[in-house]
């Protein structure tokens, strides 16, 4: 009990701290709620690197291959919102996220970040997606990862070497991509692929949905399942080639196509 009432007391301490940081934050700004004003700058990679990650809070992200020697971020820049880069383990890093001080009840609109990728040049991605949009343009990638929180990501496509996704409760939608492994983690999310070539892949559903279609014939691969209280639409089964499909659902559900 005791345990409790101290919780209780931290928890209002901490709650107090808030309004006091809200009251002062309102009082600097003339008790009026502003806009973040951005404007567009642009970082360009100096260093070696073979990776690029990129951690934004909100807005939305994409990425364009041109005719250039450099990898190019254009990227939104505002006193209340706070752009980091940096080159870490072979890791081109770059993150962006609205300051402490500032007090967002969605007046927080972000332009968008667009990173440039020369033209014949294969990088790893990571992205990380909070409540904005992603894509991916045509091309040739390294490994792919790809962890969307409530946010959306898409993709027409493209070709990397292996492929991983990480779904809260966004939503992803991908038209047709190659790679050698597909890894799916859905905890609440949605996501949908149209087609896929891969030798390899795992589909993890809990909540969730996934809506998976692999080039080939059905027979060609070795499926496992691990079905509890969800649904799937294909059984176990081993195949006529040493390609491999791992699923396991919790309460949502898994439909896989195959495309001939």
């Amino acid at each position: 009990m005791k345990g409790i009432v101290k919780g209780l007391i931290i928890g209002g301490v901490i709650a107090v701290i808030g309004i006091v940081i809200l009251i002062v934050t309102l009082a600097s700004n003339g008790w009026k709620i502003k806009k973040a004003e951005f404007e567009m700058q642009t970082y360009t990679a100096e260093t070696e690197f073979t990776k690029i990650k990129i951690d934004i809070e909100a807005g939305s992200a994409r990425t364009e291959f041109y005719d250039g020697e450099k990898v190019i971020i254009e990227y939104p820049a505002s006193s209340a919102y706070k752009n980091q880069f940096e080159t870490e383990d072979s890791t081109l890093i770059y993150s962006g996220c609205a300051r402490d001080w500032f007090f967002n009840t969605g007046n927080l609109n972000v332009p968008e970040t667009v990173i440039k990728i020369p033209n014949g040049s294969v990088y790893g991605i990571e992205m990380q997606v909070g409540a904005g949009a992603y894509s991916l343009a045509d091309g040739e990638y390294g490994n792919i990862k790809i962890n969307l929180g409530s946010g959306v990501f898409s993709a027409e496509r493209f070709k990397c070497a292996e492929m991983k996704f990480e779904v809260g409760m966004g939503h992803s939608n991908i038209k047709n991509f190659e790679c050698r492994t597909l890894d799916c983690e859905v905890g609440m999310g949605d996501i949908t692929i149209e087609q896929v070539t891969c030798s390899g892949a795992k589909i993890d559903v809990g909540l969730g949905s996934a809506h998976i279609g692999f080039s080939g014939a059905k027979e060609e691969y070795n499926i496992s399942t691990d079905i509890g209280l969800g649904s799937c639409n294909v059984a176990e089964q081993t195949g006529t080639t040493d390609k491999t499909i791992e699923i396991d659902v919790g309460a949502g559900s898994a439909v896989l196509d195959f495309k001939n």
